[in-house]
């Protein structure tokens, strides 16, 4: 395939403008393509540099800058023959040239991709035998509680000072801005998948969500980063063999995933069940948040959502 032609295709992917069997080819491609999938990062970062409206107003301010100073300087030169200004211009738009590339290879903290990597992976759960009624514990790893660390440290013999209420100001938590309430809006096409799962009764790949609990809310935490343990069973009622887990996480809007992970298992497989848990630190801001498990068919096997505030 020439190099326009492929370039073309991942445009359309990203833009959301290819038909549904060529965005499913695509996909398919993407899972065992890694030289595939990194080009499409690369053109999604290169889209998002280009598109960012800062930047777009910046090019205009330096175009109507340097417009403005070609014009002034041409009539200055052919009035009065100064070559000396032509070389401040030419000084001037190098500095300005210089400062946009800066700004486009560099881009700032508000326009950096969800970065969501797994946590350390842990140790493999032994499971020495599973049988339908017994299901092996899941280890959790333990998170920090940004609570606790801010808790006030005072030794056995201290006291902690006491506010004057004359002189020394209460302390209160007053919120730097208010969270729109759309953002814990529910989505009727997600909550409506949500309730077909709930209610399926057999199927041929069952999944036991242990890990988050239905609607589970978290504190929010600084930087908006948290860690979640996905974690559960997964077994063949029919004696097929375990598909491979892909896990998919939205927010109440968009269309599309705002992350996605493979979810491996963690430990052997007894009686056509196994186990899987993931642990991951997702950049995530206050709002309401689905999640879906996909076998690598693309078949929608499990769900939930949860809330961060």
């Amino acid at each position: 395939m020439e190099k326009s032609e492929l370039h073309d295709q991942i445009d359309a992917y990203l833009d959301g403008t290819m038909s549904d069997a060529a965005r499913a080819d695509m996909e398919h491609q993407l899972k065992s393509d890694a030289d595939l999938r990194a080009q499409v990062q690369l053109q999604k970062e290169l889209k998002a540099a280009y598109q960012n409206p800062a930047r777009l107003r910046l090019r205009s301010v330096m175009a109507d800058i340097m417009e403005e100073d070609l014009a002034d300087h041409a009539n200055t030169s052919k009035e009065k023959g100064d070559w000396s200004k032509w070389i401040g211009l030419i000084v001037v738009i190098l500095v300005l040239f210089t400062i946009a590339i800066w700004w486009i290879v560099n881009p700032g903290p508000a326009e950096q991709e969800i970065n969501s990597t797994p946590v350390a992976d842990k140790a493999p759960i032994s499971t020495p035998s599973l049988g339908k009624d017994s299901l092996p514990p899941v280890i959790m790893e333990d998170i920090p509680d940004a609570a606790e660390d801010n808790k006030l440290q005072v030794s056995p013999d201290e006291t902690p000072p006491a506010a004057n209420s004359k002189t020394d100001p209460v302390e209160k938590n007053i919120p730097i801005a208010a969270i729109d309430p759309a953002v814990f809006e529910l989505n009727d096409s997600r909550e409506t998948m949500l309730a077909g799962i709930y209610t399926r009764s057999t199927e041929a790949i069952k999944i036991v969500l242990q890990l988050p609990a239905r609607d589970t809310t978290f504190a929010s935490q600084p930087g908006n980063r948290i860690a979640i343990n996905f974690s559960g069973t997964i077994t063949s009622t029919n004696g097929s063999e375990l598909p491979a887990l892909t896990l998919f996480v939205y927010d109440n809007k968009q269309r599309r995933p705002i992350a996605d992970f493979e979810i491996p298992l963690v430990a052997g497989v007894v009686n056509k069940t196994g186990q899987f848990q993931q642990i991951l630190a997702l950049n995530l801001a206050p709002g309401l948040y689905y999640f879906f498990l996909e076998s690598e068919e693309g078949d929608l096997l499990n769900g939930g959502k949860f809330f961060i505030r």
